[in-house]
């Protein structure tokens, strides 16, 4: 089940017998803070993938603020961008790519890309090339980042992430509050070791899936199937 911010300060301090101590909820609340940058820099989580409010295309602009243009509250990183209208989906080219390519960036069409850039006010934004006519609208999907709750104003807050997460992000909390605190404290490998593995696993169960193994299994494998129109219109028409 959920765990809130407090609840995970007071897990973490617990593993020296500090959690009666509100000085050193504080120091496990920043610990976890730490832990839940560490894991959103590690991977991009699928739980933090969205589909983002349609973006209207104004002729001849280029760039679109995914926060002031669409409603992303965080983004990390675009999954996927897609026109609807000219359907197409986009694919990414860095900005020197397009440069060295298309030495007339004058003339506005259907975009075929998109890169992120950085507008005149350090806001990241996604570029389209070409820019467009007008038209739309862009679809983009992103990553967020995994919301970090403030001390002491979220302490009420569950941590944003999956319960099953929640081992993982302790773990590496546990580790960061020790080693700030008592660095020879024997479980220190214990809680780094641990929260590794679990990262690891949970980066590989965010990675995979069983029904993503069914289509690439060549055909020759599927006992009684050679032949079958029934497997081949279920399984194979239209891969």
């Amino acid at each position: 089940m959920p765990i809130t911010f407090s609840d995970a300060k007071t897990e973490v301090a617990r593993s020296v017998g500090s959690q009666a101590d509100a000085a050193q909820l504080l120091v496990a609340g920043t610990a976890i803070m730490s832990a839940l940058r560490e894991w959103n820099a590690r991977h991009d989580w699928e739980f933090k993938l969205r589909t983002l409010a349609d973006i209207t295309l104004t002729p001849g602009q280029a760039d679109y603020d995914l926060v002031a243009d669409s409603d992303a509250v965080n983004p990390k990183r675009i999954h996927t961008a897609n026109l609807e209208g000219n359907p197409r989906n986009l694919f990414f080219i860095r900005q020197r790519e397009w440069d060295r390519v298309v030495r007339d960036q004058s003339t506005n069409d259907i975009p075929i890309a998109y890169t992120l850039a950085e507008d005149a006010a350090g806001v990241v934004v996604i570029r389209l090339f070409p820019s467009p006519t007008g038209g739309g609208p862009l679809i983009v999907r992103c990553y967020e980042n995994i919301t970090i709750p403030a001390q002491p104003a979220g302490d009420g807050t569950n941590l944003n992430i999956p319960d099953r997460l929640i081992p993982g992000i302790i773990s590496l909390g546990s580790y960061y509050y020790l080693i700030n605190r008592d660095a020879q404290n024997p479980r220190l490998g214990e809680f780094k070791q641990r929260a590794e593995t679990l990262l690891v696993r949970a980066i590989f169960d965010d990675t995979h899936n069983p029904d993503e193994e069914i289509r690439f299994v060549p055909k020759e494998e599927w006992i009684g199937a050679q032949g079958s129109d029934i497997f081949d219109s279920i399984f194979f028409d239209g891969f």
